[in-house]
C-alpha cells in the first residue's frame, strides 16, 4: 500500500479546502478535515495499492501547491515488525522444583 499525504498545511484552510477538493475531485466539504489538522499537518489524503497512483496523485497535489509526502506501508512501523522483535524467542519460565532442603 502507498499513502499519500500533505504536509505544512499554514495556509486558509477554506481555500486548501476548495483546492485539494478540485485535485481529488470530491467536495470540499468532504477536504476541510483533512486540510484542518493542527500544527499543519501531516494528513493521509489517499492511498493506493499501485506505486505509479500515489506518485500521481502526489504529483497532481504539487501542482495545486501541496507539500506531499509518499510512503510505502511496507515501511511502516508496526507491532510485528518492531525493531528486534522479529527476533525474539518465546520466553517460558521453568517450573521450580522443590529444594531438598525443605
Amino acid at each position: 500500500m502507498h499513502i499519500v499525504a500533505i504536509n505544512q498545511l499554514q495556509e486558509d484552510t477554506e481555500e486548501m479546502a476548495r483546492n485539494l477538493a478540485q485535485v481529488l475531485g470530491i467536495t470540499a466539504y468532504e477536504c476541510r478535515p483533512r486540510v484542518g489538522i493542527p500544527d499543519g499537518g501531516p494528513a493521509i489524503i489517499a492511498s493506493f495499492a499501485a506505486k505509479e497512483q500515489a506518485i500521481s496523485c502526489a504529483d497532481r497535489l504539487r501542482s495545486a501547491g501541496f507539500h506531499t509526502v509518499t510512503i510505502d506501508s511496507d515501511i511502516l512501523e508496526t507491532d510485528h515488525n518492531r525493531a528486534g522483535n522479529h527476533h525474539q524467542k518465546e520466553i517460558r519460565p521453568r517450573p521450580v522444583s522443590a529444594s531438598a532442603s525443605e
